[in-house]
């Protein structure tokens, strides 16, 4: 994890702003799902790859634009936890997740997975949680500062439930810092200031 806040560069700034525009516009004219499936889950498809130690990382458009999704839909963002958390969840319960947000069955997955391991005490594969975040961490800091929140808060949860609360607590802080309103990231920082730790880690 860096000390140091990286210059962003206009063109990504200009970049991101129209990334978000047509993102906004796509989940209007398609859509929640079908947006979904056009722009959230080739991201996710690479994603899972990447934590399986497969293919190349995400290019500098990419890196924005998975910025911009996790800002707008915080079920995508928790859909790209669960996926670095358990990778026995296939891609297609993944997609079920993300792109049929609203049904039972999308709410059931997604809480029996994070419930399940939460309290079922058994150790996630920290290794994996740590290069999911260290994957985040290389380019968090060139994403503008109004879209890099729900990154943070990724790079927040993950390291909390590997375990390293301090690295947990500073991600969240900035977090907080690019989102006041960020729930999640004041979650984990409550639950790092009072040593509140996954079953497993107890």
């Amino acid at each position: 994890m860096t000390g140091t806040i990286a210059q962003v560069r206009p063109a990504d700034e200009r970049l991101a702003e129209r990334l978000a525009e047509e993102y906004r516009q796509a989940r209007i004219d398609m859509g929640p799902r079908e947006a979904a499936a056009e722009w959230f889950t080739p991201l996710l498809r690479k994603w899972r790859r990447l934590l399986a130690g497969k293919g190349e990382g995400f290019t500098a458009r990419e890196q924005l634009a998975l910025a911009v999704t996790l800002d707008a839909d915080l079920r995508s963002r928790d859909t790209f936890i669960v996926t670095a958390i358990s990778p026995e969840v296939s891609m297609k319960q993944l997609r079920v997740m993300v792109e049929e947000r609203h049904s039972l069955k999308s709410t059931a997955l997604l809480e029996r997975v994070l419930e399940g391991w939460f309290h079922a005490g058994q150790k996630p594969d920290t290794s994996r949680l740590d290069l999911a975040v260290d994957i985040l961490a290389g380019f968090v800091e060139r994403v503008p500062q109004g879209r890099r929140a729900q990154l943070l808060t990724v790079c927040a949860y993950l390291s909390w439930s590997a375990g390293h609360v301090g690295r947990a607590a500073e991600w969240g802080l900035k977090a907080l810092l690019a989102d006041e309103e960020c729930t999640l990231a004041a979650l984990v920082v409550t639950a790092c200031e009072h040593g509140t730790l996954p079953d497993w880690a107890l």
